[in-house]
């Protein structure tokens, strides 16, 4: 059986969305079927240190670039020629397999826009295939969207994506029950984040050279208002002998912001700032914090989600603090195998973050009781048989 998994483009590195597609393909190759990953565009910056072959495997999942190369060139009339190379590439890539290897499937990562979902939609009718889309946000609930344009294709894509697929993924009760809600006709597998607790990674955690013991949250730029609650709460905490890691993705004025509010709080030097790091290196950061941090709002936008640092940070063994917010409800209790504040308020929030400064003994065996939550909800083990024999009936219908 062959697997095509076609939308999303970063193949091996790089966002929470292509580490949880790797871990979720790399359940169908332990269960005796190919993925192969195609990246149709150039995202990877050109600098020292980012090495990204077109061609190559990561944990048993191949992946491809269709594009002239995956580094994303300086010039806009050189972007644009690269992505029309990369798209046209891949419909001939996609029709040649189903010529030549036969093609049983194709599972879409969305970015959110209808038109390329009716692209795919096109493609898998053209070479015989059906097609399974992840579903992992709630797209109508971004409040940053300027456009009108961008706010109604987010509301066209909510309500009527799932009328032009065979197959969904949900991550998230709510997104699961929006879709039961909306009297969705094709079959589904709620997935939430999932990591692989069976990996060398997590053997090979290890500490690291003394350093000050150390909250850390890791995330996008894009979420301002849980950084700006992370400063604040830590910049209140009665202990300054701890320090606090940001690793942040993206870019944008917003690190500005936060330099001047490190500033205006006294603590820039207790706060360490890093981008770009290698993965190995930011699961033992995970490994060696006092807490791993991921506040979470309570609007729609966070409800529907499940931020894939969660199976990460689990898998560490340290404890994590959040809020009581969509899907942390139904695996987790405050003091037993995480740290739940009340609400999304710098006090609540400072009072877990205390609660590690003063209870350094019974935060590690929450972590542990986190790990075991992990292990049990958020493992590639715990879904891998029944996501194969989904994704079977699917190919055989």
């Amino acid at each position: 059986m062959k697997v095509l998994q076609v939308g999303l483009s970063g193949f091996p590195q790089g966002t929470a969305a292509v580490n949880r597609c790797i871990a979720i393909n790399k359940m169908l190759v332990n269960n005796g079927i190919d993925v192969l990953v195609i990246n149709r565009s150039a995202v990877h910056e050109n600098k020292s240190g980012v090495n990204v072959e077109s061609v190559g495997v990561i944990d048993g999942v191949r992946y491809q670039y269709t594009t002239p190369t995956p580094y994303r060139q300086g010039s806009f009339v050189v972007r644009r020629w690269y992505k029309f190379i990369g798209r046209l590439n891949e419909a001939i890539l996609l029709i040649k397999y189903k010529k030549n290897r036969k093609v049983d499937l194709l599972i879409y990562y969305p970015n959110g826009n209808f038109l390329d979902l009716l692209y795919y939609r096109m493609i898998s009718f053209i070479i015989g295939a059906p097609l399974v889309t992840h579903y992992v946000e709630y797209r109508s609930a971004h409040n940053s969207r300027d456009s009108q344009l961008l706010k109604l294709n987010d509301k066209i894509f909510d309500n009527y994506f799932h009328l032009f697929v065979d197959g969904v993924i949900p991550i998230s009760i709510f997104l699961e029950n929006q879709l039961i809600r909306k009297k969705c006709g094709s079959p589904m597998i709620r997935i939430p984040s999932v990591f692989d607790y069976s990996s060398n990674t997590i053997k090979n955690m290890s500490k690291l050279i003394e350093t000050n013991p150390y909250f850390l949250y890791c995330g996008s730029i894009g979420y301002k208002n849980a950084i700006r609650l992370i400063i604040n709460s830590f910049a209140g905490l009665k202990d300054n002998c701890y320090d606090l890691y940001l690793v942040l993705n993206g870019n944008g004025y917003f690190y500005n912001e936060i330099n001047q509010l490190l500033e205006k709080l006294l603590i820039k030097d207790r706060v360490k700032i890093y981008s770009g790091v290698d993965y190995n290196v930011l699961l033992n950061f995970y490994k060696n914090a006092e807490a791993l941090l991921i506040p979470l709002e309570d609007n729609v936008r966070d409800i529907a989600r499940v931020p894939q640092k969660i199976s990460e940070y689990l898998a560490s063994g340290s404890p994590i603090i959040t809020n009581n917010v969509g899907d942390v409800k139904y695996y987790f209790t405050d003091q037993d195998n995480a740290l739940i504040a009340i609400s999304f308020t710098e006090d609540d929030y400072r009072r877990k973050m205390q609660f590690v400064i003063d209870n350094h003994q019974e935060s590690k065996e929450i972590g542990l009781k986190g790990y075991e939550i992990g292990l049990n909800h958020f493992s590639i083990s715990s879904y891998s048989e029944q996501f194969s024999l989904f994704v079977r009936n699917l190919i055989n219908k």
